[in-house]
């Protein structure tokens, strides 16, 4: 009788600790399955897809790195879900590796909805050289970031492209020929106008019946009583060495602002991406960073310019906005490479 008890006590031990193994199973998953997740996306330069590919602790030191920026994240929170190249340089820009960029994605755990929104608000609220210095305080050597784009929902996958419907050729149908009058040059009246013109015995005039059109290259600063509307603070450093604190009107590019404002910034093919003359160096690399990026064109006439850096621009290509750009430094080169041999260098509209 005694061994019976023995027995049934063991087993009634044994059911029990199964049961609290199989309810704190459940509970774990259950609270795995119940985790939240923030998504973010950044931009960094100084490093390829391949570069961060080959090198095991890039993407270690980008977790740490987010965790760093808020108390409510670990490292192990953080995953780095894709790693994607930025749009290429070419030949001579391609050499400086400062000039590599990647576009990174990231998800970050966390345990509840408002352990979510307190770290979306925390990343939402870093700025790109608060992000910069803790990626770089890991060892996670970039020489610039974009501030984090953050969301709660998850990215969309990709649509699949639609089916092509099948082509059906349309019946030939012969169309019989049509003329069609020109129209009057800009300025010529004709028809009734004409004749009551004629009529009123006025002296023909050539008038335009068309508002002017406005250059979309070149567009005069906007000014009441001399003060410059719409404006951002823009800092020029001639090559010279000189300063000169001038303000650039939004949508303007630098070329013409430089020229707006007494800087000589030499400009040989008036904007038309024909040469580099137009050369300029941004002091923070944060801001190059938020530029858009250069077209081929104007990077093949940067491989020409003189003292090519990591932040070179051509100043017709960079149009001033408000956001980043407010209060930058841009430096003109000691030298230009001008192929016009009668030193032609154009003067402001």
């Amino acid at each position: 009788m005694a061994r019976r008890c023995v027995v049934i006590s063991i087993a009634t031990v044994i059911a029990i600790a199964i049961a609290l193994g199989v309810g704190l199973g459940v509970g774990l998953r259950d609270d795995d399955d119940g985790k939240t997740f923030v998504y973010g996306n950044t931009r960094l330069t100084g490093m390829s897809a391949s570069e961060w590919n080959a090198d095991a602790n890039a993407a270690p030191r980008f977790r740490r790195g987010v965790a760093a920026l808020s108390t409510m994240v670990e490292a192990s929170d953080v995953t780095v879900t894709s790693v994607t190249d930025v749009a290429r340089r070419r030949a001579a820009r391609r050499l400086l590796a400062s000039n590599s960029r990647v576009d990174v994605a990231f998800s970050v755990a966390t345990r509840d909805a408002t352990a979510r929104a307190s770290v979306k608000t925390t990343l939402e609220g870093t700025t790109a050289t608060a992000f910069k210095d803790a990626l770089m305080a890991e060892g996670l050597a970039v020489s610039a970031v974009t501030v984090v784009s953050v969301a709660v929902d998850a990215p969309a996958p990709a649509p699949a492209p639609a089916p092509t419907p099948p082509t059906t050729t349309p019946p030939t149908t012969t169309t019989p020929p049509t003329t069609t009058t020109p129209p009057p040059a800009p300025g010529v009246l004709t028809g009734t106008a004409r004749q009551m013109h004629v009529a009123a015995g006025g002296e023909h005039v050539q008038i335009s019946l068309l508002p002017p059109q406005e250059s979309s290259l070149r567009r005069p600063a906007a000014r009441v009583d001399g003060r410059v509307l719409n404006t951002i603070a823009v800092t020029f450093i001639d090559r010279d060495g000189v300063t000169v604190d001038a303000r650039a009107v939004i949508g303007e590019n630098l070329l013409d602002a430089a020229h707006a404002r007494g800087v000589e910034l030499e400009g040989a093919c008036e904007g038309s991406l024909a040469c580099s003359t137009c050369h300029v160096v941004f002091d923070s690399e944060d801001v190059f960073a938020s530029l858009p990026e250069a077209c081929d064109d104007e990077n093949d006439m940067l491989d020409l310019a003189y003292g090519l850096t990591a932040t070179s621009r051509l100043g017709c290509q960079v149009i001033a906005t408000r956001g980043a750009m407010e209060g930058c430094v841009v430096r003109v080169p000691r030298a230009t490479r001008n192929f016009a041999v009668d030193g032609f260098k154009p003067k402001p509209h």
